[in-house]
């Protein structure tokens, strides 16, 4: 410590909308520990989000790019020299705690040279291999494996991996007076007025083919609300102009194009005289959210209990398709965006209701008791993103005070009979390895003890999960000591057994 103050390093430089899902974590170590200094490293470019935020004492942007043209262009030694130079300065700053959300391979390996007192996230050991500690971390990196057994949007996540239980923080993006002023102007020079309470947002560009809504989607909606009295204004990068200005030659003089012509501080500054957004999973999405802007999110390919939109009453409309959420960032047929139909959009906005269609799923954001954000389906019918009984046995795992409804257990036998399969096999890994330590030079049994773990890889269901929370400490465990890690194996293997016996009686 220095000053008396907790010197905190968070690591999350990936995009703009991950940048923004970060601040609820800021705002609740903030509140845990006032006397912190919080430096948030962002790579360059993705800083909008977190501009102006009270919660951090300085941003640290990392110039990713130009230090990657550097290494390529230039000798080994002089490209080397940008990106020792920020190594260097941020050891200096001799962080207490480092706090790595960030899931970048190249971070990893930057991590150990900062020198922090702490680290939690993965993170790059002298032995030669990642390796993640602590266990909401584990959580997080298992998630992808077994998206089913998992409940918890990625905020959630980090407010746990940060050891933040009890807040009630959300997203926070500040608008200067000036920004505002300046959004005034712009939004009363391209003749829009904001008295209106018809100004809507139209986001139809995203970071993947697969996260868009149709063009002619967007287009027919918006001939519908022009009929009615709206202002559309569509936003987007520079890369998105295109698509942006074929939507706006189609629907004419009430609908505004300023993508790639404002910056994204520029874009959230008139954001906020809007009444509705509609977007796919985007920056735009999250930084609507935080402003309290009634946001409808369109979500395709991309699941929207970790990514969805933090905050109260916020609409998210997914299509139907059995391989949802596939994470393609390509698709041929598109069929879960197609099935999302402008009509649909059109009459929950203009009319305030919304129905129920056989074509996609409907939710209502909202918030647990426990302050988790939570998808209300809006009938039954309603197809889910996870397994309810699932998803509280595998949070379990990390945390056994956990409550849950008895209800939501009705899938128990299964979920109990596919961890049955997994904790024999683990056993029998566990003996082998035992073995081993009595007789190291019957290699066989580490070849025995592979087999097994392939034998764990081919259960399904909620063995998918476990697999993936062992093989993740498996791997994090080091080599270079055979019999040292062959005994820190058995004890990863034991613990991993205890723990899954205690979560599963969650449903006993």
């Amino acid at each position: 410590m220095k000053n008396g103050k907790v010197r905190v390093l968070l690591i999350l430089p990936n995009n703009l909308g991950d940048v923004i899902m970060a601040t609820p974590v800021l705002e609740g170590f903030k509140k845990k520990c006032p006397l912190s200094h919080i430096t948030f490293f962002v790579e360059t470019g993705f800083e909008g989000g977190i501009v102006l935020n009270p919660y951090i004492d300085e941003i640290f942007l990392f110039n990713r790019k130009d230090i990657k043209k550097s290494l390529v262009k230039n000798t080994i030694e002089t490209g080397s020299l940008s990106l020792l130079k920020v190594i260097n300065h941020l050891a200096s700053k001799k962080f207490d705690l480092l706090i790595n959300l960030s899931q970048h391979d190249y971070i990893s390996i930057l991590i150990p040279l900062v020198k922090a007192k702490q680290i939690l996230g993965r993170h790059f050991l002298a032995e030669g291999n990642d390796t993640i500690i602590d266990k909401w971390s584990l959580y997080l990196y298992s998630i992808p494996f077994a998206r089913e057994f998992n409940s918890l949007h990625s905020i959630d996540v980090y407010r746990r991996i940060t050891q933040i239980q009890d807040y009630k923080c959300r997203c926070t993006i500040i608008i200067s007076e000036d920004e505002k002023c300046q959004a005034v102007k712009t939004l009363n020079d391209l003749g829009i007025d904001i008295t209106s309470h018809k100004i809507i947002f139209f986001q139809p560009g995203a970071a993947f083919p697969s996260k868009r809504w149709p063009i002619n989607h967007f287009i027919k909606l918006g001939k519908m609300l022009i009929d009615k009295g709206w202002y559309i204004i569509l936003s987007g990068s520079p890369y998105e102009s295109k698509i942006t200005i074929e939507i706006q030659k189609s629907l004419g003089k009430q609908c505004f194009n300023i993508a790639g012509r404002a910056s994204f501080r520029q874009t959230i500054a008139m954001l906020i005289f809007a009444q509705i957004c509609v977007t796919g999973d985007t920056a735009l999405m999250h930084a609507s959210a935080a402003l309290k802007v009634k946001t409808i999110s369109l979500f395709g390919a991309t699941n929207p209990v970790e990514t969805g939109p933090y905050g109260k009453e916020h609409i998210i409309i997914s299509g139907r398709c059995d391989k949802k959420p596939c994470f393609k960032r390509e698709c041929e047929s598109m069929q879960c965006m197609k099935t999302i139909t402008p009509e649909y959009l059109f009459k929950h906005i203009e009319k305030k209701t919304i129905s129920q269609t056989p074509s996609c799923d409907t939710f209502i954001t909202s918030f647990t008791a426990d302050n988790d954000f939570i998808l209300k389906p809006i009938n039954s019918k309603n197809n889910s993103y996870y397994n309810p009984t699932g998803a509280i046995i595998t949070q379990k795992l990390f945390d056994n005070s956990i409550s849950h409804c008895k209800a939501f257990l009705k899938n128990y036998n299964k979920i109990k009979t596919d961890s049955q399969k997994f904790l024999f096999i683990l056993n029998e890994m566990e003996q082998v390895l035992s073995s081993f330590l009595m007789d190291s030079k019957n290699i066989s049994l580490i070849h025995t003890f592979e087999n097994k773990k392939v034998d764990l890889g081919k259960i399904s269901g909620i063995g998918q999960f476990w697999n993936a929370y062992l093989n993740l400490q498996l791997n994090s465990i080091p080599i270079l000591n055979p019999l040292k890690a062959i005994s820190s194996s058995i004890q990863v293997c034991q613990e991993t057994k205890n723990r899954i016996l205690t979560a599963l009686k969650a449903g006993g």
